[in-house]
């Protein structure tokens, strides 16, 4: 869903800033950019964008769960009304 637009964003702007450094502070770029620095950003990269899309994921789950509880039976009907409610924020009621 969300989730490889983000790493790709957040690594992006890694490397950008990583260019930036070695450009503006070209004599303290290694003590700047040490590797264990270099791991510690990957580790984010990979879970920062990881939450919003858990939960969501959970969100969503949740919501097919209540649906199906109110059998709704059209698939179409289904997935319109489910983007609606993640997207407006709307209360699904059962009829």
């Amino acid at each position: 869903m969300i989730f490889v637009p983000l790493v790709s964003i957040v690594h992006l702007l890694l490397v950008a800033v990583e260019r930036f450094v070695k450009i503006v502070y070209p004599l303290h770029y290694h003590m700047i950019a040490t590797r264990s620095r270099a791991v510690i950003l990957i580790i984010f990269t990979w879970l920062f964008p990881f939450s919003p899309s858990s939960v969501l994921l959970v969100l969503r789950s949740l919501l097919f769960l209540k649906m199906k509880k109110c059998a709704i039976l059209s698939n179409k009907y289904f997935i319109n009304i489910l983007n609606n409610l993640i997207t407006e924020g709307i209360e699904l009621r059962c009829i």
